[in-house]
């Protein structure tokens, strides 16, 4: 659920792009293109489509924003509609093209079934990636060179200059702190889906 500080952040980064700021779309590009893209690719099987499905929708997004004055009621929730949308008609297309005019009605039925778990996973994520957030400093930071960056023990024990026990140490204990979330966020899932 959103805070009033996500809420008012996004309607200010809105106001921005509603104002031509180029810089707010630097910082959607930031926030959302890769959580897109990987939206898309998981939908099309298509790494190049999903990185023009991701590019195009976050360029019409600005565009809608910018010159049509549109408001959307949650960024987050508008972006992936749009990329949804157009992955559907891309696999459509793809269909079409290879001659398979019969799977086209199975398509819809596995796409929508696809694109919830997708969204499901999807709203996971985001939920571990804000937890991930509010882990102290070193902790967000180590985790953030496990995870994402992929970095050994070794190695970010040399560019943090720490023992690499510490970089275990501190890893172990935010990963206490996730699995406490998890187990809170798997009952809400297993409660709601």
């Amino acid at each position: 659920m959103p805070t009033d500080q996500s809420r008012n952040n996004e309607k200010e980064l809105l106001a921005r792009l509603a104002a031509g700021d180029e810089k707010a779309m630097e910082e959607a590009f930031d926030a959302f293109y890769l959580r897109l893209y990987y939206f898309a690719k998981k939908l099309t099987r298509n790494e190049s489509e999903a990185e023009d499905i991701a590019q195009e929708a976050l360029v019409n997004f600005w565009v809608n924003v910018k010159d049509k004055g549109v408001q959307p009621d949650n960024t987050e929730s508008y972006l992936f509609q749009m990329v949804r949308n157009r992955c559907y008609t891309f696999n459509m297309r793809e269909l079409m093209k290879a001659g398979k005019q019969d799977d086209l009605s199975r398509l819809g039925k596995a796409f929508e079934h696809e694109v919830e778990n997708q969204l499901m996973r999807e709203d996971i994520f985001n939920r571990i990636f804000r937890e991930f957030n509010r882990l102290p400093g070193q902790q967000a930071l180590i985790m953030k060179m496990i995870y994402i960056d992929g970095l050994h023990t070794n190695e970010i024990a040399a560019q943090l200059n720490i023992s690499p026990n510490n970089v275990r140490n501190q890893k172990a204990r935010a990963l206490d702190r996730l699995r406490t979330f998890l187990a809170d966020s798997l009952k809400f899932f297993l409660f709601f889906y």
